[in-house]
């Protein structure tokens, strides 16, 4: 799914790309996942803003596991 990157953070895009990221966050807020993984930083704002489920990098998912 591609949220079209930076167009998101323009404002006469914003509801096309929700329109567009709509099932993902839906799918995101009934799946009862701990974490959403992403590496682009504009996906993750925008998954942070949509649902109710922390995004996080990949990387940080690797350190955490790391840490346990």
């Amino acid at each position: 799914m591609v949220l079209q990157g930076l167009t998101v953070l323009n404002q006469k895009n914003y509801e096309i790309s929700q329109s567009i990221g709509k099932n993902l966050f839906d799918n995101i807020n009934e799946g009862g996942f701990d974490y959403v993984i992403s590496e682009c930083q504009t996906c993750k704002w925008q998954i942070d803003m949509s649902s109710n489920v922390t995004c996080i990098h990949p990387l940080t998912l690797l350190c955490m596991s790391m840490d346990a």
